[in-house]
């Protein structure tokens, strides 16, 4: 992620670093995040409420590389060594 400058604790004005511990872990965002992480045309404005919204960057490149291995190797994707695997390494 972009450093977290780009942040805006509720006690730190716009773009300014929090030295609180608690305020550190937030997400950087704006225009820069914007552009580095989605893939929105030119002039689209987002007003996004949180019930949907654009895949980042990262997880759409995790999800077609998931795509990608179902589609070299079908029967083996859906056999032992495909999805269930990923699924049991992750629970």
């Amino acid at each position: 992620l972009p450093d977290r400058a780009a942040a805006v604790p509720s006690s730190q004005g716009v773009g300014e670093p929090s030295d609180n511990p608690a305020e550190q872990d937030l997400l950087p965002f704006g225009k820069r995040v914007r552009d580095a992480y989605f893939q929105f045309g030119p002039g689209f404005l987002n007003f996004n409420h949180g019930g949907f919204g654009a895949t980042p960057k990262p997880v759409r490149r995790a999800m077609e590389a998931f795509i990608d291995r179902a589609e070299a190797q079908p029967t083996a994707w859906f056999g032992k060594l495909g999805y269930r695997s990923i699924l049991d390494e992750i629970r």
